[in-house]
């Protein structure tokens, strides 16, 4: 069966820095995703408009179903209280295309690991 997993990863905007939270959307009974963001051990990791930002994601395909075709990055942005979806490139939001480690369909339990790289834009908010 072929199926959509969506990780979500909130943006959060502070001051005149950004920040990630690693954070990710859980769901009932399966395995959390991980996310490690190149030059920061400890969020809250300050991001600089104009430059890149590097992640690797780690998951398990068992949060899928048994097997996964498609899976889709969104990222969200929080202004204040209001949260806002960040519309990613196909590039970028086509996780199949940035696996490292494997390609799709992934097989039930199989670690994934995509690799992200996203500009901090000098259009985001101060």
């Amino acid at each position: 069966m072929w199926t959509k997993f969506i990780f979500n990863l909130l943006v959060l905007f502070v001051g005149t820095h950004f920040v990630l939270s690693t954070e990710v959307e859980r769901c009932t009974g399966i395995p959390t995703p991980s996310v490690e963001i190149k030059g920061c051990e400890k969020p809250p990791c300050p991001l600089v408009r104009g430059s890149d930002i590097k992640m690797i994601i780690n998951f398990n395909s068992s949060t899928a179903s048994e097997y996964s075709n498609e899976l889709e990055l969104k990222v969200q942005a929080r202004v204040g209280p209001v949260i806002v979806s960040l519309r990613l490139p196909r590039e970028l939001s086509e996780v199949s295309r940035n696996l490292l480690n494997t390609n799709c369909p992934l097989n039930k339990d199989e670690l994934g690991v995509y690799k992200l790289t996203m500009a901090i834009l000098d259009l985001y908010r101060r």
